[in-house]
């Protein structure tokens, strides 16, 4: 074969090892290959128009694979073959089937079956058919062109999306079963738990809907297959859909608004945050109680207070939780800030040296905040603060007799619960109780406000896992 009929073929894969032996063996096929070792660099050369095709891990330095597909998916039909060494992990296949991708390959793999899986492929999307327009209503394939028309406006599919459209436009009224269109779609057998033609379907029909208007449809025929279905026809799935599908479809297309709005796009972020209308009130009356201790504590005629002894107190608080990382079990990330009334208990022992100096140590024990929450059309995930406990150590200057300024520093333990809720029927859900640890840092001011009584008002924060924080301002009392 010379070297101008060779198929440029993009391996994005930080094995340098497997890169060189899948190029030695697919160059006497007719394939060139080119290895990019990182998300980044894949993602430019995938956009550049030159390869047929992607072959695409999963685990990337940087940018994973998924986050790699999201980017090219944005900007470009090209074919991509998904890599993944965990062959057995249903969650990373149905992603990538989400996301866009024609489809996947467990690591390691048969070299016979790599270049089957290559060829069916390239098949599916270079074959031209003689005739060059297929039509059902106002909906159009230019098979010429690979191109989807509803009138005159273009919805973008995957070439696998494309190949299920065509052979659905074709059998009219007549259901596909699911081996039929994985064998002609995806050129390999179905075993019984494959439900990568769902999860393409499920991708194909959110498109339609946004596009069309659910002016045409894909009907499920449950335990065979799929047919296409113009509005008004019949009474199967497409007609008269079920609360669950219907409210299924509403959460699609809501998300479909979202992404449709301006400066809005795949890449973004998936939760935009409101602002809560009373945090800033809720701020300003705690701020204005800060400020008011100290006078109230030199107002007081008890004497002045002493600091030293075992102290056990309750205080109220504002907290905020904090979430900024990648979810990558629904191809997302959380960006959000949510505020929430708590309450903590604590019990502390302080040492006062001499009338100038006080140290400590003080645990505690509370409960507060409010759910982080984010959405795709992979899913939705949920994060719920639970209960939190500390330990920490303060060190403070008594500029007045009954006024202590302190700063304080320790560790704390935060328990959540994480949910998430796939959309593909064939995912189980994932709940998950975990427990969060990171340092803890803040500073306040504590009054003697009658003989044996403290108040206080502290400002803290809680570095948990890269991205997860939450911090505090806090009013208490204190007896002892």
């Amino acid at each position: 074969m010379c070297r101008a009929d060779m198929i440029e073929i993009l391996l994005i894969d930080d094995d340098v090892q497997l890169g060189a032996l899948m190029g030695d063996y697919l160059l006497p096929q007719g394939f060139r290959v080119t290895a990019s070792a990182t998300g980044e660099e894949g993602v430019d050369l995938a956009l550049s128009g030159r390869f047929a095709l992607v072959l695409l891990d999963v685990m990337l330095p940087g940018i994973d694979g998924i986050e790699v597909l999201r980017r090219v998916r944005a900007r470009s039909a090209v074919a991509v073959v998904m890599l993944t060494a965990r062959g057995d992990d249903d969650v990373e296949r149905v992603i990538g089937l989400e996301l866009g991708a024609d489809d996947y390959l467990a690591k390691p793999c048969f070299p016979r079956e790599l270049l089957a899986r290559l060829r069916a492929v390239l098949r599916r999307t270079r074959d031209a058919p003689a005739q060059p327009m297929i039509s059902a209503g106002r909906l159009r394939l230019d098979r010429a062109r690979r191109a989807t028309l509803w009138g005159d406006q273009q919805v973008v599919l995957t070439a696998t999306e494309f190949n299920l459209l065509e052979l659905l436009m074709h059998g009219g009224d007549t259901v596909s079963t699911r081996d039929a269109l994985c064998l002609a779609v995806l050129g390999r057998s179905r075993h019984p738990y494959d439900r990568s033609i769902d999860v393409h379907m499920s991708n194909l029909r959110l498109k339609l809907d946004r596009a069309t208007g659910r002016n045409i449809g894909i009907e499920t025929v449950r335990g065979v297959g799929y047919r296409l279905r113009m509005e008004g026809q019949g009474h199967g799935r497409w007609a008269v859909p079920d609360s669950r599908i219907f409210r299924r479809i509403q959460r699609r297309n809501a998300e479909a608004r979202f992404l449709a709005q301006p400066g809005a796009g795949p890449s973004e972020r998936a939760v935009r945050v409101r602002p809560e209308g009373n945090s800033m009130k809720r701020i300003c009356v705690l701020i204005g109680v800060l400020a008011a201790l100290p006078g109230t504590a030199l107002a007081q005629s008890g004497g002045d207070a002493t600091f030293g002894g075992v102290k056990v107190g309750v205080s109220v608080d504002y907290r905020w939780q904090d979430g900024d990382y990648s979810l990558p079990r629904i191809a997302s990330r959380i960006d959000q800030s949510k505020g929430g009334i708590g309450y903590r208990g604590h019990i502390g022992y302080d040492a006062q040296l001499g009338d100038l100096l006080v140290i400590g140590a003080e645990a505690g024990i509370g409960r507060g905040g409010k759910t982080l929450t984010a959405a795709s059309p992979t899913g939705d995930y949920a994060l719920k603060p639970g209960w939190t406990w500390d330990a920490s150590g303060r060190a403070g200057i008594l500029p007045a007799p009954n006024v202590l300024l302190y700063g304080r520093a320790g560790y704390s333990w935060l328990r959540v619960r994480e949910t998430t809720d796939f959309r593909a029927a064939n995912l189980k859900d994932i709940r998950t109780n975990l427990t969060e640890k990171g340092f803890l840092w803040g500073a306040g001011i504590e009054a003697g406000v009658s003989p044996g009584v403290y108040a206080r008002a502290e400002y803290d924060r809680a570095n948990y896992r890269d991205g997860l924080t939450s911090s505090n301002i806090r009013l208490g009392l204190s007896v002892g």
